[in-house]
């Protein structure tokens, strides 16, 4: 048991562990460079959940509004003279509750 302990002291007192360590770190930093360097906003919030907000063209009103892989596509018209703007909510409804993503569409005159 004296020469395990023997060899695990010295490998403690080495610079091996802070290496080990520094290289864990940048390789860790490397993946979330990669993993979201490549995701447009859109990707990221369909993907990884979380809110985004598209305000409409001026006059415009939201009809409907679906996802298709990654991308979002939503139809508009052009709103009638008494029609009053609103803020309408696009909300994804996931099994366990985790990664929703919500896309808030605000109309506007």
């Amino acid at each position: 048991m004296k020469n395990i302990s023997k060899y695990v002291d010295k490998f403690m007192r080495s610079d091996l562990p802070e290496a080990l360590l520094l290289i864990a770190v940048f390789a860790l930093g490397i993946f979330v460079v990669l993993a979201s360097g490549g995701c447009t906003r859109q990707t990221w919030n369909r993907n990884f959940g979380g809110k985004m907000r598209i305000d409409l063209p001026p006059g415009q009103e939201l009809m409907e509004a679906t996802w298709k892989e990654d991308s979002l596509f939503y139809l508009t018209r052009p709103m009638a003279s008494n029609y009053v703007p609103v803020t309408k909510t696009f909300a994804e409804s996931s099994p366990y509750g985790l990664l929703e993503s919500t896309v808030e569409f605000v109309e506007r005159r």
